[in-house]
């Protein structure tokens, strides 16, 4: 993974404002983390990789036979804004990336991941193709047409994740979240260095609003795959203790 900061922020419930005045306080945050020294990019998303949550929305693709709520796919619902994949390196597979354009005023637009692709297109053409999903924040939560600009690589929420799961990926001006992640990419050297001064960028712009838990992304990840780690070392140990077993017996 790459060294990135990675903190929760929380702005409020969803539903109480607009996205667009939810994401405005956000961007207020992003832009004021974006003056710290050191910082080369800031950017919002719900769920960073390894970290564990999936949060999943029903969906139908345009022109796909209606089917009833309780029959429909579901895929990882994604609200990040621009800048997120390429400072968290998740690739571009064809299309383009959000851009802070994708406002609440402009076209609605989505991105998806590769298995996306595989499962539900089933050959045909990812881009233009117009996807209904509910969003996050209107109420009563409703159906927003959205049309598919990009394809990304796909992306792993858990290192001991065997099948690979769906997302769509929705601009954050265009949708809206309690809780949000802020993911800070260092101009260079350690993302842990930076802690310091966002958290005090943070408080500048609201000191009373509630900050989460200040990791990188490469300690996040290290912490998900301690488990499988330890799994693996103690199967070892007790082979190894086997092979000297039966090695005496011999």
């Amino acid at each position: 993974a790459r060294d990135v900061l990675t903190m929760v922020v929380s702005v409020g419930a969803p539903g109480q404002d607009s996205a667009e005045s939810t994401w405005r306080r956000f961007d207020a945050f992003k832009r004021e983390v974006e003056q710290v020294p050191g910082v080369r990019a800031v950017a919002w998303g719900t769920n960073p990789p390894f970290d564990g949550s999936w949060y999943g929305q029903s969906f139908e693709i345009e022109g796909d036979p209606p089917r009833q709520q309780s029959d429909r796919d579901l895929a990882g619902y994604q609200l990040v804004s621009a800048s997120y994949l390429s400072i968290l390196g998740i690739p571009l597979r064809e299309g383009r990336e959000f851009l802070e354009s994708d406002r609440a005023e402009s076209p609605q637009v989505c991105l998806v991941d590769e298995e996306f692709v595989r499962r539900f297109l089933r050959g045909r053409p990812a881009l233009g193709t117009r996807v209904s999903v509910f969003s996050m924040s209107m109420q009563p939560p409703t159906m927003v047409l959205r049309e598919i600009v990009g394809v990304v690589r796909q992306v792993k929420e858990r290192p001991d994740e065997l099948e690979p799961r769906p997302h769509v990926y929705v601009p954050f001006a265009q949708d809206t979240a309690g809780n949000a992640t802020l993911v800070v990419e260092p101009a260079d050297g350690s993302a842990a260095v930076l802690a310091s001064g966002v958290r005090s960028a943070m408080a500048r712009v609201d000191r009373d609003r509630p900050v989460g838990r200040v990791r990188t992304l490469t300690a996040i990840q290290s912490e998900a795959t301690a488990r499988p780690r330890f799994r693996a070392v103690l199967i070892g140990t007790f082979a190894l203790l086997a092979l000297m077993l039966a090695m005496v017996g011999v």
